[in-house]
């Protein structure tokens, strides 16, 4: 899956059941329904918007060594990028879309407007190293959740917006809903116990 300037190189597997009408290909996309699960291993994500926001407030926040020139010149590489979409109406919802790689795991889940090609998702981010020094670097780290070793376990953000270049704003882990943190959770495969009541696991905070 390597055409030309396309943002995504590997090794795709697709399953979809889908059904439409319509005379127009707007049409069409506006009364899709159906299934779409895919797959795709051992690639590179080339630069995307949506991530290139997300790497600058984890870069800001010194919590991610990988720099935003190197995810321009070389992209991420990746072990595997999938999920599994409901569409009705055109649009796509998924609780399980994610990115594994060497460096860093990623999450999303919300919605894809196949018609006004605009997204909302919710995402999580778990860079694969130890936080060092866990202290409030700057005001954005209220959306850092971490262990009881102050270890790093997720960053939260929202992208809302045109898909080719959303807003991402970082989210609060206080703010997040439980059915929402539980899905990531499942996602991350993380312990029961490591998430408690939100005072209890976010940084300190600011003076």
């Amino acid at each position: 899956m390597n055409h030309g300037h396309s943002v995504l190189s590997g090794s795709l597997g697709l399953t979809l059941k889908l059904e439409t009408q319509g005379r127009t290909a707007e049409a069409r996309k506006a009364s899709l329904n159906g299934k779409v699960s895919i797959r795709v291993k051992n690639g590179v994500l080339k630069r995307y918007s949506l991530i290139s926001k997300i790497f600058s407030f984890l870069n800001v926040s010194q919590l991610l060594e990988l720099k935003l020139p190197d995810l321009v010149a070389k992209g991420i590489p990746y072990k595997e990028i999938g999920g599994d979409f409901q569409i009705k109406n055109g649009i796509a919802q998924t609780d399980n879309l994610f990115l594994a790689s060497r460096s860093l795991n990623m999450a999303a889940i919300g919605q894809i407007d196949l018609t006004r090609k605009s997204l909302n998702l919710t995402i999580a981010v778990q860079p694969l190293q130890t936080v060092d020094k866990v202290v409030a670097l700057v005001p954005i780290l209220g959306h850092i959740l971490t262990d009881e070793k102050k270890s790093l376990i997720l960053a939260f953000f929202n992208a809302k917006g045109p898909w080719n270049d959303p807003s991402v704003t970082p989210i609060p882990f206080a703010s997040l809903r439980k059915g929402i943190l539980g899905i990531f959770k499942r996602i991350f495969l993380l312990p029961k116990d490591v998430v408690k009541e939100p005072w209890e696991v976010l940084l300190p905070k600011l003076p």
